[in-house]
């Protein structure tokens, strides 16, 4: 159980957003499974914690971000990287901007809605 939820139940109000991947929802040979196990969990634990803490106005949700680039993407080809580029239909990767405006949505009023959701943010590279 997550530390915060004693003073989230006594609010009665709180929103937990989980980072996951968009390899919890796509096998991918190039992610190692470990990765890929861990980030699926996490989708899992999203939603049984939305299930569970719901009731007592929490929210709990996960984004699973594409291809975003920073440390991890270094060490990408040029070529590898035109090929995911090719294969998003907003024909870019992604920015941490663009996963920070996805935290600010489920944070705010504007998601009063969306619980247990594990929200794509990839420029449409998957659409599930």
């Amino acid at each position: 159980m997550s530390s915060c939820y004693p003073s989230y139940e006594k609010k009665g109000y709180g929103k937990i957003i989980n980072i996951s991947s968009l390899v919890a929802k796509q096998a991918r040979l190039s992610t190692a499974p470990s990765y890929g196990a861990s980030k699926s969990g996490l989708v899992y634990l999203t939603r049984h914690l939305a299930k569970e803490f719901g009731p007592f106005g929490i929210y709990v949700n996960a984004i699973c971000p594409g291809q975003i680039v920073e440390h991890m993407t270094r060490h990408w080809t040029e070529e590898h990287e035109k090929e995911l580029i090719e294969e998003t239909s907003l024909r870019r990767l992604g920015y941490p901007i663009d996963i920070a405006k996805a935290v600010l949505f489920l944070s705010s009023d504007l998601s009063s809605y969306v619980n247990g959701e594990a929200l794509n943010v990839n420029g449409g590279y998957l659409m599930d």
